[in-house]
């Protein structure tokens, strides 16, 4: 499992270094509560939590970080 934290509005990555496009520049987190926890402890705002796909499952699944675990479905980042 992959999980990432995404800006809403631009898609962007989350890295330490700043927003990134992909996810090879990302920081990814060990669990969709580590990165639910670093959004709130780093008071990150307009943001959600994509656990990129595994397989062949094509999509992934976006967290709602203001209102966790709502979650919805997306196409696959490639």
């Amino acid at each position: 499992m992959n999980v990432y934290i995404q800006h809403t509005s631009s898609h962007a990555l989350y890295s330490a270094k700043g927003w990134v496009k992909t996810i090879l520049e990302a920081d990814a987190f060990e669990n969709t509560l580590t990165a639910l926890n670093h959004c709130i402890r780093e008071n990150l705002r307009d943001v959600q939590i994509r656990v990129a796909a595994q397989g062949e499952c094509g999509h992934d699944t976006i967290f709602s970080v203001t209102n966790f675990p709502d979650r919805s479905k997306a196409p696959a980042m490639t």
